[in-house]
């Protein structure tokens, strides 16, 4: 049977937080396939929509490259605690390095050009689940159950452009239900 579990907020605010939901995937796991959605973990939108905000009208680069390392700091302090192994631990450290890295080019740009639009808000608020799909797809694989991280993108996820309140275009659902 197919099961769709979500997560988000204080359920994968922080390691411990993110080992537990994980471990609750664990038991449902067996002779189940199982779907997880995961939102950031808590308080991290809301940091990133203030940051880029910031960004557009006062930041400077030392304000990003501090914003960044931050976020870094609380992902990585997540990953130590949610993630058993250590080979799964560097594996997915590297691929949040990379994640981190466009991170910051996106919101130095968005200094340079002392301008947020809906279109480049949405996709720094698309870092808090991406940033939280691996790490928590690791902690799984700690675990011993399969996981793979897909963003919406790579789920087949293609919304409209009606940036801040996009939907997806018709005919997604049926994509993503097989």
């Amino acid at each position: 049977m197919r099961i769709v579990m979500k997560f988000g907020g204080a359920s994968v605010k922080d390691g411990d937080a993110i080992l537990h939901s994980a471990n609750l995937v664990k038991k449902f796991a067996n002779n189940n396939e199982i779907v997880v959605v995961v939102s950031a973990m808590s308080g991290v939108t809301d940091s990133l929509i203030n940051a880029a905000k910031k960004c557009s009208s006062e930041a400077s680069a030392g304000f990003v490259k501090l914003f960044v390392a931050e976020m870094m700091k609380k992902h990585y302090e997540a990953v130590e605690k949610a993630v058993l192994s250590e080979d799964i631990k560097n594996k997915v450290i590297n691929a949040l390095e990379k994640l981190f890295d466009e991170l910051e080019k996106v919101l130095l740009g968005i200094t340079y050009l002392g301008e947020l639009t809906k279109r480049s808000e949405d996709y720094i608020v698309s870092f808090g689940e991406r940033l939280l799909a691996p790490i928590f797809s690791a902690s799984l694989l700690s675990l011993g159950v399969d996981s793979v991280a897909l963003t919406g993108c790579d789920a087949g996820i293609i919304t409209d452009r009606n940036y801040g309140k996009a939907k997806p275009l018709p005919g997604v659902y049926e994509v993503i239900k097989n």
